[in-house]
């Protein structure tokens, strides 16, 4: 780890270099600061963090602004102490601003997401890490997911698949007959692949003898938005089992096909709360406003379990209220909803880099690491 956090000192060594030898002589001449940052990335790069640290504190006394000396102060922290230090002398430097800085931030992120992904053994949060890095454009977290990418390599495969990889997204398809059980998780993967080659397989599936398989195909092909699979979707609404009947319908909804349409509309009408929300998700493409409506109703449902699935279904069109339940869901006495409700938070909801750096002290490890990754989403240029 302590070798890659040198890689990258000596690459911002040689930024902060050329970023002097360009200006005319007269304004580096009259640079102080730039000319003891590079000094400082030239000591961190020896292994010298504490000189490198105390040159860049040294220049934030002088200009509490200067962003060259906080990413020097940062990225010293983080050699000696990994990002948490990173990150706690980000937040010192921070104080009661009220502007986040997204450039030292973003860093901090990308080191805590690296770090993961070569230290972690939790399988989830690893695979999450090198997908994030390799979204922002890591070519190395790419190599390792396509490396470890193999049938018995599901998460890595289906992490690949959901960057658009034809050869992970093939591996799940050959997994379709290969695998024996249940093929839902698979059948899932192809779906967030979105890749159109999934199509036909995924069509063979709604006739499949397993009410599970067929449900989870309808959806899968609905979030694929695969038109030519109507005909078969508008038979499953005649299908014996309650669930694919579900799925279909909200299928053909997302193809703009109002088949299911009937269906929906009276279980959005159901006694049950639990049927209300399977209702609205399927109806979640048409967020009409009987469809808001339906779903602001479920976010004061007692359940927590209804009210963290309403909160994401409402995020993108009422933030405060979803920001709401979901802070109050974080304080819940089940550690099973307050990680849902952080998942959702970070997911739907946060925008923010307040929100996301706070959450990066969560307690749960996905949380943390997925804040991460939607910081490198907020600052992609």
């Amino acid at each position: 780890m302590k070798g890659r956090y040198i890689s990258v000192v000596v690459f911002l060594l040689a930024a902060s270099s050329s970023i002097v030898a360009t200006l005319p002589l007269s304004q580096a001449a009259t640079s102080p600061e730039l000319v003891a940052v590079a000094q400082g990335w030239g000591l961190l790069a020896k292994g010298d963090a504490a000189g490198a640290a105390r040159i860049a504190s040294q220049q934030l006394a002088r200009d509490q602004h200067s962003v060259a000396a906080l990413a020097l102060l940062v990225d010293a922290e983080i050699a000696v102490g990994g990002p948490a230090a990173g990150l706690t002398a980000y937040e010192k430097w921070l104080g009661a601003r009220r502007l986040e800085n997204a450039y030292v931030l973003r860093r901090v992120a990308r080191t805590l997401l690296s770090d993961v992904a070569i230290k972690q053994t939790n399988t989830l949060a690893r695979v999450e890490a090198l997908k994030a890095l390799a979204a922002d454009g890591d070519a190395e977290a790419m190599a390792r997911l396509d490396e470890a990418a193999s049938p018995n390599r599901y998460a890595e495969t289906r992490a690949l698949a959901a960057l658009g990889n034809t050869r992970a997204v093939n591996l799940l398809i050959s997994q379709l007959t290969t695998f024996p059980g249940n093929k839902a998780p698979i059948i899932e993967a192809l779906g967030d692949s979105g890749s159109p080659l999934a199509v036909p397989h995924l069509k063979t599936l709604l006739s499949d003898p397993n009410d599970v398989h067929r449900s989870t195909a309808a959806d899968a092909l609905g979030r694929l938005v695969a038109r030519d699979a109507a005909d078969q979707l508008q038979q499953l609404l005649k299908d014996q089992n309650f669930t694919v009947r579900l799925k279909a319908a909200g299928a053909l909804i997302r193809l703009n096909d109002m088949s299911g349409l009937g269906l929906l509309t009276k279980l959005s009408a159901s006694e049950h709360a639990g049927v209300r929300l399977a209702a609205a998700r399927e109806l979640a493409s048409q967020p009409d406003g009987a469809w808001q409506t339906l779903v602001r109703s479920l976010t004061a449902d007692p359940d927590p379990s209804v009210r963290v699935e309403a909160a994401r279904l409402i995020a993108p069109y009422d933030q405060p209220l979803a920001s709401s339940v979901l802070e109050g869901l974080m304080r819940d006495a089940n550690v099973g909803i307050r990680e849902a409700a952080s998942d959702v938070l970070v997911q739907r909801v946060a925008a923010d880099f307040t929100t996301l750096r706070r959450l990066l002290h969560n307690s749960d490890m996905m949380t943390r690491v997925r804040a991460a990754g939607r910081i490198l989403d907020l600052t992609r240029s």
